[in-house]
């Protein structure tokens, strides 16, 4: 049995738990205090998990996700190896011109705010009801995003609503029919030339009324297997009626952006060719596990490790 202690942070090491090299369930009190485990998490995995991605790996998770027999993926994946490294190469080589240009550009990077929210901190905002979702979602589009073209200028970009079929496919195909893990029905974003001007971006979102961050991820830390670095936010914001709606708000560098539509065939290889590496399985399975793949790509070694241990 995992004992369960029960602590408030100021009245334990968490490292010294930790150090036991047993199995601990941190059982805490209060939002700070979850927000504190999961950072540190989160800078425990950023210090230690294996940066380096391998094919073999995926393919192992794959095998056990979807019960397929055992080594029947053994180094089918590496096809896709020139395409991942041809867009993984091309973010890195935007990234390092944004370094010659701009000298604080690392520690600007470092030094920006992470925020890991809970789920039961998400589960309390969040909606359960569909209908109401996409309701919301129309509103928060054109409130918040009238405030963000105000301060924003041309930097801010404001797609329509994620459509209907969209959202409910997500909804059915990535969160397994749980409505409430849908937070990017409303979504915003924001095309800055430099990481500072990114960063005040980010500080004016702290003024607009109604408006709460409540998770930060920060890829330029931990960019995606594909290379692909920005700083993506979920924000809680308030509606006339005092609901709450959940939206996402992405902060881009323009150069990254460019790179990203030059990249994108590269994406779109390894994305048609998963299916056909995948032998004897149905559509419906190869679709799913076409999306966990992706989903792994998607995702920096330090996320996959993180998701670990929470």
């Amino acid at each position: 049995m995992i004992p369960v202690v029960q602590i408030t942070l100021s009245q334990c090491n968490i490292i010294e738990l930790f150090s036991q090299n047993k199995p601990v369930e941190l059982r805490v009190d209060a939002t700070d205090q979850q927000n504190d485990v999961k950072l540190f998490l989160y800078n425990l995995a950023r210090k230690y998990a294996d940066r380096h991605f391998q094919w073999n790996d995926l393919e192992q998770s794959l095998e056990t996700e979807f019960n397929l027999e055992k080594n029947s993926l053994d180094g089918k994946l590496k096809e896709l190896q020139g395409p991942l490294m041809l867009s993984k190469g091309a973010y890195e080589a935007a990234i390092q011109k944004e370094k010659i240009v701009d000298s604080n550009f690392d520690k600007l990077i470092k030094e920006f705010p992470i925020l890991k929210a809970t789920k039961d901190e998400l589960k309390l905002l969040s909606c359960t009801d569909f209908e109401v979702i996409l309701k919301q979602g129309e509103e928060v589009q054109k409130r918040l995003g009238d405030e963000l073209k105000s301060i924003w200028g041309d930097s801010a970009i404001i797609p329509q609503i994620k459509e209907r079929a969209e959202a409910w496919q997500k909804i059915v195909d990535k969160y397994h029919g749980k409505v409430e893990l849908l937070r990017d029905v409303s979504r915003f974003t924001g095309d800055f030339g430099t990481f500072a001007k990114l960063r005040e971006a980010y500080e004016s979102l702290l003024t607009i009324k109604g408006l709460t961050i409540v998770n930060i991820k920060n890829k330029f830390l931990d960019p995606d297997v594909l290379g692909y670095a920005d700083i993506n936010m979920n924000a809680s914001y308030t509606l006339q009626d005092g609901s709450v709606h959940i939206c996402e708000i992405q902060l881009h560098l323009s150069s990254i952006r460019i790179v990203k539509e030059e990249v994108h065939v590269h994406y779109e290889t390894i994305r048609t060719t998963i299916p056909r590496l995948v032998k004897n399985v149905t559509p419906e399975v190869s679709k799913k596990i076409q999306q966990f793949a992706i989903g792994r790509l998607r995702s920096s070694q330090v996320e996959t490790a993180l998701a670990t241990l929470v």
